[in-house]
């Protein structure tokens, strides 16, 4: 009777073990390939994309950490236009950040309303404390961006596969300017980008998770997006509810106009860069 007893055990312990799941094993992609399989899931980009959402901005200020948590509207035709703007709770503007093909603008309502614009290629204002917000880099931690023309290299470690593109610093030395990191597994898209200043300290880490299928041809966005700015200490998590296509977002739509070209009176204008 005990030795039958046994055997019921051994035998439930090898069947239990048959249903264990599968370790994942992550997968090798060249690099041509991983290139095409971004490329592809940004041309599935036809129309304008709104997203809404909520963001929680740290950052240190007068030695203190502070924290704001805000509402946020972005409205974008990739990659070139954009719109992204923070609210307070109970509805009223407190950050707009946006660009098109000419200019990109910054417009801060407190402390004191403030008001910035340049040339694309700036570097950023900081909409909050210190922290440096850029368009551009927004629309590119999204993977909408075009790829950059220069690069890359590859390198490969456990988990992702690290896409170098180079740049030209000021002295004409090449410099590793941003990092893409592509995820091992499925769906093999952009989980973290480094952007790197001319002495190679990052400048920008963006952490990109959570994918998943925005409208009827599979185009995967990401539904949470994580900007840590190493040197101003600075954290902004970006949380996205609800990504929707729109066909009304074209070039010529108002959110892509600046401020002052919307008609809005914005006071003296702080800096143009």
């Amino acid at each position: 009777m005990k030795r039958w007893w046994m055997l019921m055990v051994i035998g439930a312990g090898v069947a239990g073990s048959g249903c264990a799941e599968a370790e994942r094993v992550p997968m090798f992609t060249p690099m041509r390939e991983g290139l095409g399989i971004l490329e592809a899931n940004r041309r599935l980009v036809t129309c304008g994309l709104k997203a809404t959402g909520s963001v929680w901005l740290e950052f240190v200020e007068e030695g203190k950490k502070r924290r704001f948590d805000l509402d946020a509207k972005l409205q974008m035709l990739p990659p070139g236009h954009m719109r992204f703007v923070l609210q307070s709770a109970l509805g009223a503007d407190e950050v707009e950040v946006g660009m098109n093909a000419l200019k990109w603008w910054v417009l801060l309502q407190r402390p004191e309303s403030q008001y910035f614009e340049g040339h694309p290629g700036a570097p950023g204002i900081a909409i909050a404390g210190n922290v440096p917000l850029r368009p551009e880099q927004l629309i590119e931690s999204l993977g909408l961006s075009e790829l950059p023309v220069i690069g890359p290299g590859q390198r490969v470690v456990d988990e992702y596969q690290q896409l170098l593109f180079l740049g030209i610093a000021m002295d004409n030395r090449w410099v590793i300017e941003k990092e893409y990191w592509l995820d091992r597994y499925e769906p093999r898209l952009i989980r973290r980008i480094l952007f790197r200043d001319e002495e190679g300290r990052v400048s920008l880490s963006a952490d990109v998770s959570d994918y998943r299928e925005v409208g009827a041809k599979g185009l995967l966005l990401p539904f949470e997006l994580r900007f840590s700015w190493p040197a101003e200490e600075a954290l902004m998590v970006y949380e996205i509810d609800r990504w929707e296509e729109r066909a009304s977002l074209g070039l010529t739509h108002r959110a892509f106009a600046s401020p002052r070209d919307r008609g809005m009176r914005v006071g003296k204008m702080t800096g143009e860069r």
